[in-house]
């Protein structure tokens, strides 16, 4: 039977965590998994159950997981890993004496690379509350976390492998990782994995999209907090013709102060023809865009202040034609349990709420 090589969107970790852990499975010779969330629950215990067989069976596991997001991951599982031969790093652990700057430096992504074949990117952690409402009854439905994952193979994969090991090489000095060459160079995959600051920017692709864009911009976003050029660049779109639609949570079951934040552009935002929307079924935790139903993103980045500056990120951006469609119906049903907010709505918002956001946005840069 002949392997399927099409991409695969997965919203919860319903579907996504076992066709994970069936990759980890089948891996003959690596397995990199690079993670800002691993809970130490019911899903984050098969994982590392899996990792540790794979390493048991002379697979080569390397993992990263953040010091800041992963800081209650048990010390005991560590060296459990790590007596089975799995390399573990822990990106920049927490110390009181480092200051609350130290902190903010995250590695943010959410990947996986079996074999330098397939690979998993989006914005999906290890964490029991990515599972479908059905599968977590105990959870209050707001506080479940909807989200958007893919699967991808071949020369996309590589090209996430080759920012792993970018990373890897950073913190890991003691021994050097290759990187695979990518045998075919194809332009309707691209992946970024860089700062404001680097060639490899997320960011200077996003604006890359927006500034190209004619017809649609269709962005979701958790935390959507912009810089100044970003809306800028959305107001020029709109200007010329294109319709933007914005999709953030109603409810923030993680960070929520940065409902605040959000909130406090809603009136430029509308006042510049942006069309927000609210997703009030769950906490979407999605990070991605669709242009003009060609190019489409998905990964770990949100348009925040510590996305585009601090954050170690990293962005798919495509223009597969089945995988833009699979991307740009998801967000059409995202929409329909979303409700469009209005200049009345803003306008009426009570005093004490206003001065929240105000207060909120100020510190933007420290959430």
């Amino acid at each position: 039977m002949k392997e399927d090589k099409s991409d695969r969107v997965f919203r919860f970790g319903s579907s996504l965590y076992p066709n994970m852990i069936k990759s980890i499975r089948n891996a003959e010779e690596e397995v990199l998994f690079e993670y800002y969330i691993v809970r130490w629950d019911r899903a984050g215990k098969k994982f590392i159950k899996e990792l540790k067989r794979a390493a048991d069976r002379g697979v080569d596991v390397k993992i990263i997981i953040d010091g800041f997001g992963s800081w209650k991951f048990p010390e005991r599982v560590k060296n459990y890993l790590r007596n089975s031969g799995v390399q573990l790093i822990h990106y920049n652990p927490v110390k009181l004496y480092k200051g609350i700057w130290k902190w903010v430096l995250r590695d943010h992504r959410k990947i996986m690379i079996i074999d330098g074949k397939t690979a998993y990117i989006g914005g999906m952690n290890i964490d029991k509350k990515h599972l479908e409402p059905e599968d977590q009854p105990e959870t209050p439905r707001k506080e479940v976390i909807k989200d958007t994952h893919i699967k991808v193979n071949d020369s996309a994969a590589k090209k996430i492998r080759n920012k792993f090991i970018e990373s890897w090489n950073v913190m890991q000095k003691e021994e050097e990782l290759q990187k695979k060459e990518i045998d075919e160079e194809t332009s309707d995959t691209v992946v970024k994995g860089g700062n404001i600051k680097t060639e490899d920017s997320i960011l200077k692709e996003y604006s890359k999209r927006i500034k190209d864009a004619e017809d649609s911009i269709k962005l979701t976003q958790s935390y959507f907090v912009p810089q100044k050029i970003v809306r800028k660049q959305l107001y020029s779109a709109v200007e010329r013709g294109v319709d933007v639609k914005l999709i953030v949570p109603e409810y923030f079951s993680e960070v929520r102060i940065a409902r605040h934040a959000t909130k406090n552009l809603y009136e430029e935002l509308l006042k510049n023809g942006i069309d927000i929307y609210e997703y009030r079924d769950t906490f979407i935790h999605s990070k991605t865009a669709v242009f003009d139903s060609e190019w489409a993103t998905v990964g770990s980045l949100n348009l925040d202040f510590q996305g585009v500056l601090t954050n170690l990120e990293i962005n798919l951006f495509t223009r597969k034609k089945e995988t833009v469609e699979k991307l740009d119906r998801e967000f059409e049903s995202d929409l329909e349990n979303s409700v469009r907010i209005t200049e009345e709505d803003v306008k009426n918002r009570f005093w004490v709420e206003k001065g929240l956001n105000k207060l909120f946005y100020a510190f933007r840069a420290l959430y």
